[in-house]
This record gives structure tokens, sequence and C-alpha cells, in this order.
């Protein structure tokens, strides 16, 4: 995951607005063993702001291959 994480970049004023109700998207790596197994595809931002307050839970959509192809060509709604 250290390769993913060198990927994500965080605005901290945008990270301070956003909604933490909205849930995460969230994908299986089919390849990849537990822990690590699972991939964050939107909500990087809710993380962080979730982070900084010491939250410890946020609400997660865990999606199929088909769900993401939809959720991609929609442009992040599912």
């Amino acid at each position: 995951m250290t390769g993913v994480k060198d990927l994500i970049r965080i605005d901290p004023d945008h990270a301070a607005t956003v909604d933490l109700t909205k849930p995460l998207l969230v994908v299986p790596l089919p390849c990849a063993q537990p822990p690590g197994h699972r991939l964050v595809i939107d909500g990087w931002h809710r993380i962080h702001r979730a982070l900084d307050l010491g939250l410890e839970q946020l609400p997660v959509i865990l999606l199929d291959p088909a769900d993401e192809r939809a959720c991609r060509l929609r442009g992040g709604d599912i």
C-alpha cells in the first residue's frame, strides 16, 4: 500500500469541509490478502478529516466489480 499512499494528495482546506456522513467507496483487491485486500477509491479527504477529529469509524460502501465500473462511468456517484 505504500505506493498507493504516495499517489494520495490531501488539500487540508477542502478536507475541513467534507461531509463525514457520505460513505467512503471501497473496492476489493482480488489478488491481495487481508488486511490490504481493499482499496478506498473515493473518500481520502473524509479519512483525513476523521483522523484529525479523532473519529475511528466512517460509513463505507464496498463495491463489487459491476458497481465499481458504474461508479467510474458516473464520476463517483452511485
